[in-house]
């Protein structure tokens, strides 16, 4: 029997069992790595387990509990075997409580939820830094994998990839039983009717949750002067957008946005190539439709779309039933129309690299960097 094998049957049928618990073979191999065979058989379980807790304090200085990331990395533990440990150990406690509490309904109904502002603000915390704390709380907001030792990129990631995953699959229930979900959605009539408004009152009240900018909501904001000044000079300032773009392009849409053209700029600039005049058209013969992209080099067969956090809804700031009322389509249906896009390019031999408006924002110089190592590999 090697040491590893014989300390780990030693702790493990001594008073202190769950020493050695989370921690995988290969870690137990660094912490005991000095040890002899006879040091195995010979020291104490106390000093065995004070060798464990000196490595295990020594990789940090922060207090752990087997819901915090760095708890099984630590013990060797890779991030996504940990990350499923976690949320398994978080779903067992969830339904253990949801048990309880319906065995004893009495005992647990004046208890207020934590993600619940007033559950916080209880507690001391101001309004905004229970919203943080809640927000905190919810896998598809960043803070919560902040919180469990991930970087800022890859927090900002895997928020993205929670929102899009959990918007495809309430997609899914909502396309196979429409009505269901109907109640759920602050853009459906249903939802409305379901708070105790009838028909007519539901109506004004969906009119008003799609209405965001108008002049009754200026006069509200600003006072009734300002609030006509603001609201004016925002139709007249479209207006004259839509004239000029029906004047350069044809209609009154423009083909990128700010933020593109200052990208497809400073790459052309870099390249040392023409910045072209026109978006790259690619038709779908089996439907019929036809697809613009922002930019094209068709010699690399490479493709950059360039999405507005917006009109495209970002999967990091938006959910999937989010209603878009400029495009009258929710998040997830704009998410699908962008798919069959780059589906559609790909078919015809391209790569095609999305860039966000936020990824501008946040450091233009990196994102023209990677988008031109993109375009040169």
């Amino acid at each position: 029997m090697d040491k590893i094998s014989i300390i780990k049957s030693r702790i493990n049928n001594s008073s202190r069992s769950r020493s050695l618990i989370n921690i995988k073979d290969h870690v137990l191999d660094q912490i005991f790595f000095d040890l002899t065979i006879d040091n195995a058989l010979s020291f104490s379980i106390s000093k065995l387990i004070k060798l464990k807790d000196d490595y295990i304090n020594s990789k940090s200085t922060k207090k752990m509990t087997c819901l915090s990331l760095d708890y099984y990395l630590i013990r060797g533990w890779d991030k996504n075997e940990a990350r499923a440990k976690i949320s398994a150990i978080q779903t067992a406690n969830a339904n253990k409580f949801a048990k309880k509490r319906k065995l004893n309904p009495s005992q647990y109904q004046h208890i207020k939820s934590p993600m619940t502002v007033e559950f916080w603000t209880d507690r001391g915390l101001t309004i905004s830094e229970a919203i943080d704390k809640i927000k905190s709380q919810r896998p598809h907001n960043k803070k919560y994998w902040l919180n469990l030792g991930y970087s800022d990129s890859e927090s900002k990631q895997l928020a993205a990839d929670h929102q899009s995953n959990a918007g495809k699959v309430f997609s899914e229930l909502l396309k196979k039983n429409p009505s269901d979900y109907a109640e759920k959605i602050n853009t459906k009539l249903e939802y409305w009717m379901a708070k105790g408004f009838n028909k007519e009152d539901a109506t004004e009240m969906l009119k008003n949750r799609q209405t965001t900018f108008s002049l009754d909501k200026c006069i509200e904001k600003y006072g009734k002067e300002k609030g006509q000044q603001v609201f004016y000079r925002r139709q007249k300032k479209w207006l004259a957008s839509l004239h000029e773009n029906f004047i350069r392009e044809g209609d009154g849409r423009s083909p990128s946005s700010q933020f593109a053209n200052s990208i497809i700029q400073a790459i052309c600039s870099r390249l040392q190539i023409q910045v072209p005049t026109k978006e790259k058209y690619i038709r779908d013969k089996s439907t019929g439709m036809a697809y613009s992209y922002d930019f094209t080099l068709k010699q690399k067969r490479k493709i950059i779309e360039f999405n507005g956090d917006y009109w495209h809804c970002n999967p990091a700031i938006y959910e999937a039933e989010y209603f878009n009322k400029s495009k009258k389509k929710t998040a997830q249906e704009i998410w699908d129309h962008d798919q069959v896009k780059i589906e559609l390019a790909e078919r015809k031999g391209y790569q095609v690299l999305i860039i966000w408006e936020s990824d501008w924002n946040d450091d233009p110089n990196r994102t023209v960097e990677r988008c031109l190592d993109f375009l040169n590999n």
